[in-house]
């Protein structure tokens, strides 16, 4: 049966012979020994601890400081598994070295002629060799080649397990226990005791049969060389496994807090490393500890540097529409009073100055601009009414006589210059405009788009938005063109009379001038050489075909508004000496 045996109970001529037993230097010598391995096991756990520490340090270093994935979140069971793995480590590792240095004898697992011994602590386990049952060994091969020998001992229910690397080992192990049993037999025939000695350490408990009766061992015997330390109860398997636990609760959470802590402000070093607005927006999507500074101080000057830089007046009026009383306004509005005298400069070096109203006029327009924080001038046209228009065609309806003495119908005009028809060119005129204006001056600064249309009501009414207003009207010159292939057809010539009118907002003063364009005396149906060669013809009125009215009159419009781009052209900007850019400058 098997017995539990203090070892530190047995008599001391017992222990003697048992260790030398268990350490292979006295009789009898182990069958099969298995001894616990102090160093390699110690190392081995002392590795699984080194893992256990891997895990927290990668974990905490992983991405430590990144703005955009810098602060962790859920991490905490993977800290508290590395915590574990760490204390269960170094508790195992310690555990194993007090082990070596507790026990007089090689802790392991041993086969002796008479007894199985597990010896692993103070206590010993011994079961009798009469209890084997049942004994295998199984050769183990992979791909033909030997790799190991299973042996499994039966004592009752109770079965042991060993692995030999050696297969000669294994045979010769079968053959010593064969062995084993006819030397036990000789033994107790012959009755010589130091025959029974030798095969057995334990032959004066096992003659007596004082298993039960050997006296408690003293525990404060610290003179007996022989004695056997039990270790702390606190490196008790369950005392272990139950520290791993409570480390990985209680240090998983906080390690991760404290990593994000440091880790926040790694972030926002970064941050101020490369002061960028995105580095800061990316922190306050992800930071926490700096963001109310970032927020109010560092974000705000960051765009500001950035609009400063890329002279952007638009971003730099954003700045103020979103960080109302910031600590930067002052800045911004004087960066943005900066870029427009920078402006008005690079205007004024472009600009007609032989009217002295025009820059007193551009620097009220540019004041106003900056003041209202709004780049947009109106262009607003007044086309010639109805009536005029009818009174037109009414002075031609009567016919005149062809060069050839023979009566011809005038083509009427009216209809090719109503509100519908001059839309088109209208729009094509505030393009042309505003592409001219881009040159010197930035789209966030002035910009020129198509207001509403010039009604007799909006002419009297005070200007809300910087207008640049464009009345124009038509009349008959009293010359007719005739198509020289068709001369029984005739266009009546078109004079188109312009009145321009600047104005802004709460000023009395207006910027004005006029113009008139006559026709030719010859002109071609086309309309490529002029500034509207870039249009969709179809947006002009022109339709393809022959010499038909609309396509006449729609020539003769189109040369007077090309005058009236260059009118405006010379009223603002001095001429350029290569007399090729649309405005006379250059890009800035």
């Amino acid at each position: 049966m098997e017995r539990r045996v203090e070892f530190n109970a047995l008599p001391i001529e017992i222990r003697e012979r048992l260790v030398g037993c268990l350490g292979g230097g006295g009789a009898p010598k182990p069958v099969l020994a298995e001894p616990t391995k102090i160093v390699g096991g110690a190392i081995g756990f002392g590795l699984l601890a080194g893992l256990g520490g891997l895990i927290v340090l990668g974990l905490a270093a992983n991405r430590f400081g990144h703005l955009a994935w810098g602060i962790q979140s859920g991490n905490w069971a993977y800290y508290a598994l590395g915590y574990g793995v760490l204390v269960l480590g170094v508790g195992l590792a310690y555990r194993r070295v007090l082990l070596g240095k507790s026990l007089p004898y090689k802790p392991g697992r041993y086969l002796l002629p008479l007894d199985f011994v597990e010896a692993k602590g103070t206590q010993l386990r011994v079961i009798p060799m009469g209890e084997l049952s049942d004994f295998k060994g199984t050769h183990h091969h992979t791909n033909g080649i030997y790799t190991h020998t299973a042996l499994t001992l039966t004592f009752g229910r109770r079965k042991e397990n060993f692995s030999l690397r050696s297969k000669h080992k294994a045979d010769s192990l079968i053959n010593e226990l064969r062995m084993g049993r006819a030397r036990l037999l000789a033994a107790l025939e012959s009755q010589d005791p130091g025959q029974l000695v030798a095969l057995d350490p334990f032959f004066e408990v096992r003659a007596a049969d004082s298993w039960d009766s050997l006296p408690p061992p003293d525990p404060h015997d610290a003179d007996d060389p022989l004695r056997a330390e039990p270790l702390p109860a606190w490196l008790g398997t369950p005392v272990v496994l139950g520290a791993a636990a409570l480390a990985g609760i209680l240090l998983g959470p906080l390690t991760q807090s404290v990593r994000n802590h440091l880790s926040d402000g790694a972030m926002f070093a970064e941050a101020n490393r490369r002061p960028t607005v995105s580095n800061y927006q990316t922190y306050l999507g992800h930071g926490k500890r700096f963001t109310e500074e970032v927020r109010t101080d560092l974000l705000p000057q960051a765009e500001l540097d950035a609009a400063v830089k890329a002279k952007s007046v638009a971003d730099l009026q954003r700045i103020l529409v979103d960080y109302p009383d910031s600590i930067h306004e002052v800045a911004t509005r004087e960066a943005i009073h900066t870029l427009f005298l920078e402006t008005l400069e690079v205007f004024r070096s472009h600009a007609n100055l032989e009217d002295p109203q025009l820059m007193t006029f551009m620097e009220a327009l540019i004041a106003y601009l900056e003041r209202e924080g709004s780049p947009n001038v109106h262009v607003r046209f007044a086309p010639p009414s109805a009536d005029d228009l009818k009174r037109v065609d009414m002075a031609n309806q009567a016919g005149i006589d062809s060069p050839g003495s023979l009566p011809v119908r005038v083509a009427p005009c009216a209809s090719h210059f109503d509100e519908d028809s001059s839309l088109g060119r209208e729009r094509a005129i505030v393009q042309l405009l505003a592409k001219g204006f881009q040159r010197v001056f930035p789209t966030d600064i002035l910009v020129l788009s198509q207001g509403e249309r010039l009604t007799e009501e909006a002419s009297r009414r005070a200007v809300s938005v910087p207008s640049l207003d464009i009345h124009y009207a038509i009349r008959g010159s009293g010359d007719y063109y005739y198509e020289e292939a068709n001369p029984s057809r005739a266009f009546v010539g078109i004079v188109v009379t312009f009145q321009a009118s600047m104005r802004i907002p709460g000023e009395s003063e207006a910027l004005e001038f006029d113009l008139q364009v006559v026709p030719p005396e010859h002109f071609q149906v086309q309309y490529q050489g002029s500034r509207f060669a870039g249009f969709d013809p179809r947006e002009l009125g022109f339709t393809g075909g022959g010499a038909s009215d609309t396509l006449v009159y729609q020539v003769m419009a189109l040369r007077a508004f090309d005058e009236l781009v260059t009118k405006l052209e010379g009223v603002f900007f001095k001429p350029s000496p290569e007399g090729d850019d649309p405005f006379g400058v250059q890009p800035r």
